[in-house]
């Protein structure tokens, strides 16, 4: 997500499948994106963090699960040990999110060392079809632990892959990736696109909805207004619904964040610190109430919540947490209650 901006400066799915993820099908999703701290997930701590995101109003959240590359351009992906999560107990976390009514999105991550460097998720490319072989190979054996999680679980949606830019290309190995998937999840699957990555995927069709994680540059550097701000949504959705149409697809924002910097609006990829909140608060709830105002959105997932205030921005933290920023947690609260 963070790394990308620097470029900047066929299955069908089965109808009652695809219900849930469609525009129409009434509920609009209002999902906090909860990463693992810790204690992790499945923990107590988890469990306070859970109550704390339906108070605020959310009815889903997307947990994050892990597995690592020693370097964007090696086909090798390590996950956890002996087939379990790096991350906790996903297992109990999606059981205690459930419990409070909370829907669940399970949506792997890889990750890399080299992501420190500069490289990003979009990096990902290998030099032959032999490696794109075991690339794939590798990744689809990972992402079928989590459908089978997924499917045990019972939990409501599996995300397949996030960000993988210039492994989106791979038209006829993602097609086969998902299949494979289709044959042990029964539920909805989607993939979550970087904002510059959704126009080029040619297989949507074999998704149930179309994901974009939604860090568009939405205002000037310097004292954003809300006519800019919603200026730069309304063309922003104006070129999502004609693809939204073009697919008959509904479009999630499976991310959606910023920090309180003041180059926030201008550069929401930035890992940066501030204490501009009214700002941050700001670009919040017009994203929020700009996708509400569109039928094709389906709704919006917010970067992000973590399983312990241990990794929060106050305790110099994650500059995206918004469970320790009081203007965000109002703003949202006031629109998803």
């Amino acid at each position: 997500m963070r790394a990308q901006a620097w470029r900047i400066v066929s299955l069908l799915a089965i109808p009652v499948v695809c219900a849930l993820l469609r525009p129409a099908s009434g509920e609009e999703i209002r999902g906090i994106c909860l990463a693992s701290a810790r204690g992790g997930y499945g923990s107590e701590a988890c469990r306070q963090q859970l109550a704390r995101i339906r108070e605020l109003g959310a009815n889903w959240v997307a947990l994050n699960d892990y597995a690592w590359m020693p370097a964007v351009n090696r086909p090798e992906i390590r996950y956890g040990r002996q087939g379990r999560s790096p991350e906790g107990d996903l297992e109990r976390c999606i059981r205690d999110a459930h419990a409070l009514g909370l829907k669940v999105l399970l949506k792997p991550h890889l990750w890399s060392r080299e992501f420190h460097a500069g490289k990003w998720h979009g990096d990902i490319r290998m030099s032959s079809e032999a490696d794109w072989d075991a690339w794939f190979a590798n990744y689809t054996e990972y992402l079928l632990t989590n459908a089978k999680l997924a499917r045990d679980t019972e939990a409501d949606a599996l995300c397949i892959g996030v960000e993988l830019e210039a492994a989106a290309d791979q038209e006829a190995r993602w097609r086969k990736l998902i299949a494979e998937v289709r044959a042990v999840y029964g539920g909805p699957i989607c993939y979550s696109a970087a904002f510059l990555e959704w126009p080029k995927i040619h297989w949507w069709d074999a998704v149930d909805v179309i994901g974009i994680t939604a860090y568009w540059p939405v205002g000037p550097h310097a004292n954003p207004t809300e006519a800019d701000i919603r200026a730069r949504w309304t063309a922003i959705h104006s070129e999502l619904e004609d693809f939204s149409r073009e697919w008959n697809k509904s479009i999630l924002f499976s991310e959606v964040g910023y920090t309180a910097a003041a180059g926030g609006a201008a550069e929401p990829w930035q890992h940066a610190h501030g204490e501009h909140f009214e700002q941050q608060a700001l670009l919040y709830r017009i994203a929020i109430e700009e996708a509400r105002k569109r039928p094709f959105m389906k709704g919006v997932f917010l970067w992000k919540w973590f399983t312990s205030d241990r990794e929060s921005d106050q305790w110099g933290g994650d500059p995206y947490t918004i469970q320790d920023k009081p203007l965000v947690l109002e703003a949202v609260g006031e629109l998803w209650k």
